[in-house]
């Protein structure tokens, strides 16, 4: 227990400090909407500039000084000091009684998470779809072809 215990208040002791360096006051300002954009393609080269542009536009607001900034709180980027452990997530998984779709980007880093097939094979009913010119962020690389697969999965054997 005396590890555990050490390795879990260094973890504490990481988040607090990612707490106070961070605030809510800690956004990353830019010259405009469209430069809000930019870096979201940057950081998703999938992305296409219309759909960065669209976030951009409903994710950011202008701030008193006239910079732009994103509404969402730069707390949610904090490491929570409490790990869920596979093990949790397979009992929540476990009790899942309705059709599931599970859905994977074809190039996503992380459908090769070595825990992945261990959770979901305690899924009973469940249905995949591997969504071509995606990653990660499937809805953001390519939404109608993660919406072809919701509506068939929603609606089988339906003419859509």
């Amino acid at each position: 227990m005396g590890m555990n215990f050490r390795r879990r208040s260094g973890a504490y002791g990481k988040w607090i400090t990612e707490l106070h360096d961070r605030g809510r006051n800690h956004f990353r300002q830019y010259s405009s909407a469209e430069a809000g954009a930019k870096q979201l393609q940057q950081t998703n080269p999938r992305l296409s500039s219309e759909l960065a542009m669209a976030l951009a536009r409903s994710g950011m607001k202008q701030n008193a000084k006239g910079k732009w900034i994103w509404k969402f709180d730069p707390l949610h980027r904090t490491v929570s000091p409490q790990p869920f452990y596979s093990a949790q997530a397979t009992e929540f998984f476990r009790r899942i009684e309705c059709p599931v779709l599970v859905v994977d980007g074809k190039h996503s880093h992380h459908s090769q998470r070595p825990d992945k097939q261990q959770r979901l094979a305690v899924v009973r009913d469940k249905y995949f779809a591997e969504i071509d010119h995606a990653g990660h962020m499937v809805h953001l690389d390519n939404p109608a072809g993660l919406a072809d697969e919701v509506l068939q999965f929603l609606y089988p054997g339906r003419l859509l």
